[in-house]
């Protein structure tokens, strides 16, 4: 559920360029962790320090609140406000 905004370069926040889906992060047991595509179950980062692994993969997540905030902001109706909180939230959990 990706909203879409216009910017003032007349693209679209959906335009991003990132490996797409949900991703999730799992720790190697060496120190350093996996981020890695639900879509499609391919490697999309590495952390090398495994406690930054949940904090990479909740980069769609994030992204997705800060849109939904961006939103509301835009147009003053603050859709999106409860949304983008709770996503936000989720995503530092």
């Amino acid at each position: 559920m990706m909203n879409t905004t216009q910017t003032k370069e007349n693209k679209t926040m959906t335009d991003t360029q990132h490996t797409p889906g949900e991703w999730y992060g799992k720790v190697q047991g060496n120190g350093q962790g996996l981020v890695i595509s639900e879509t499609d179950g391919r490697s999309v980062a590495v952390a090398y320090d495994e406690k930054d692994t949940n904090l990479i993969a909740a980069a769609p997540k994030l992204l997705e609140a800060c849109m939904l905030l961006m939103t509301g902001m835009q147009d003053g109706s603050n859709k999106g406000f409860k949304e983008g909180l709770e996503a936000i939230n989720a995503a530092s959990a």
